[in-house]
């Protein structure tokens, strides 16, 4: 939702005038955290289910 906000809004969603900006970097932080379990999680999906690439 956040993601969408910042696009709606262009340059004014990243700008510091709006809580936006804060919430999108809050939002990005976690979403690198949670990255590689998600990927990893994925890949074993793969194989488990013998559609790999």
């Amino acid at each position: 939702m956040v993601d969408r906000a910042i696009q709606v809004l262009g340059g004014l969603g990243v700008s510091q005038e709006l809580p936006l900006e804060r919430w999108y970097r809050e939002l990005r932080i976690k979403r690198i955290g949670e990255g590689p379990s998600e990927v990893h999680r994925m890949v074993l999906a793969r194989n488990l289910l013998g559609t790999g690439r």
